[in-house]
This record gives structure tokens, C-alpha cells and sequence, in this order.
């Protein structure tokens, strides 16, 4: 073992010799050790006099107010509301970025697929048109099959057009979406 490590080895016992008075035992193992090796004397002096300087520059402790744990305790409760405060903030800002990555802005939806919807409605009705006497017929199959329902005995020709009509502007609507998501 170098020198080095055996001082090491010793430091702490010395420190602990110095700082525990008391402590017989300890106080014999190193007044033993400290006779027989001079390297760790050597230390021993520089640590008592280490020791002594402190103790004297530091004898007088400094005066605290007396609200001075008041104040300490203030300044660590207004760091904690700063940085809760912060917390909240970024949450709020991450909040608010998610809830606008997901949400629907309807009006400019309607102004981006107004056309495409109003396009759906005239082809449906010019279709209806068109096909006038094979809608006649479709209308008729209508009639017949919701014939049983009572609420059904109402519907008229242009109400079923419009309901067709809404179905395939919904069907582009949810195209046209998709294609531009």
C-alpha cells in the first residue's frame, strides 16, 4: 500500500478522532497508530490546526432575524406556486394543442365543401329528373313497401328526394373529408 492510499485509509479515523473526543476507544486506536507512523502525525497536525481555525472564525454564529424562517419558508412557497403555476401552463398549452389537432372547425369546412354538397344535391335532382318515369316506379315500390308503416303514409315524393339527395351529399362529404385530411 502507497502512501497515498494508507493516508486515505486513515483520513476519516483522524477527522472522526478530532470531531469525538469522547470516544475512548477510537482515541487510543489512533493516539497508537499516529506514534508509530509518522505520515498520518504528519496529517493529524494539519487537521488540529484546520480544526482550530475554524472553530475560532466560526465561534461567533451569525444573528438571524427573527422572521427569518418565515421569510425562508415564504420564498419556498412562492418557488412551488411559480413552478405549479408553470406545470399548469404548459399542460394548459399541450391541452389545447391536442384538443385542436382533433376538433372540427365547421365553418371552414362548410366554406371548403359547400360546393361539393350543393354539387351532390343538383346531380340527385337532375337525376330525379331525368329518370322521371323510372322514379315514378321507385316511388311507387316506396309507397307499397312503407304502406304498413303509419307514419310512412305521409311521406311525398319530394321528401324522399331530399333524403336521397342528403344521403349522397353525405357520402361525397365524408369523400371529399378523407381526401383532403
Amino acid at each position: 500500500m502507497n502512501a497515498g492510499e494508507h493516508l486515505d485509509l486513515w483520513r476519516d479515523r483522524l477527522l472522526d478522532a478530532i470531531d469525538a473526543p469522547a470516544d475512548a476507544p477510537l482515541q487510543a486506536e489512533v493516539r497508537e497508530h499516529v506514534t508509530n507512523c509518522p505520515l498520518c502525525h504528519a496529517e493529524q497536525v494539519k487537521l488540529v490546526a484546520l480544526h482550530h481555525t475554524l472553530k475560532s472564525t466560526f465561534a461567533d454564529k451569525p444573528v438571524l432575524s427573527a422572521d427569518f424562517s418565515a421569510r425562508v419558508l415564504a420564498h419556498i412557497e412562492s418557488a412551488e406556486q411559480a413552478r405549479k403555476a408553470a406545470a399548469r401552463a404548459r399542460a394548459e398549452v399541450e391541452f389545447r394543442r391536442r384538443v385542436n389537432a382533433v376538433s372540427v372547425d365547421w365553418r371552414e369546412l362548410w366554406q371548403r365543401h359547400a360546393g361539393s354538397i350543393v354539387a351532390a344535391l343538383t346531380a340527385v335532382f337532375g337525376v330525379a329528373a331525368a329518370f322521371d318515369s323510372l322514379w315514378d316506379a321507385a316511388l311507387e315500390r316506396v309507397g307499397a313497401a312503407t304502406a304498413a308503416l303509419p307514419w310512412a303514409a305521409d311521406l311525398s315524393p319530394i321528401a324522399i328526394t331530399v333524403v336521397a339527395a342528403v344521403g349522397v351529399g353525405a357520402i361525397s362529404f365524408g369523400w371529399l373529408r378523407s381526401k383532403t385530411a
